[in-house]
């Protein structure tokens, strides 16, 4: 099973307790010790990577400033963001008209 950074703290100790039961019912001669955790496990490494791997996988990029958003936030963000790219499209164009009519007034 796949468990999430919050579910997993949740999913040991119950996993540690069912083992526990299974292994009761078993004659003492085929009962196996408790699986323990890996000797570097470290459980902010852990989440940090687990978070990573979550936002590479759940943001997504803005179309215009290729800043990423969570799904929910990047409609928020669009709003603003489409209005800011229409303008600075509007100026780039009309910098690009300046260029042309300086140059063309220069030129003999």
């Amino acid at each position: 099973r796949k468990y999430t950074i919050h579910s997993i703290d949740i999913h040991v100790p119950r996993c540690k307790k069912l083992w526990n039961e299974q292994q009761a019912k078993l004659p003492p001669s085929a009962r196996k010790p408790l699986p323990q955790l890996p000797p570097n496990y470290d459980e902010t490494k852990r989440n940090e990577i687990a978070t990573r791997v979550y936002y590479e996988h759940t943001l997504e990029p803005c179309q215009f400033c290729e800043r990423t958003f969570l799904p929910d936030r990047l409609e928020v963000h669009l709003r603003s963001c489409r209005r800011n790219h229409a303008k600075a499209q509007q100026q780039s164009k009309r910098q690009e008209k300046r260029k042309k009519c300086s140059y063309s007034a220069k030129a003999p």
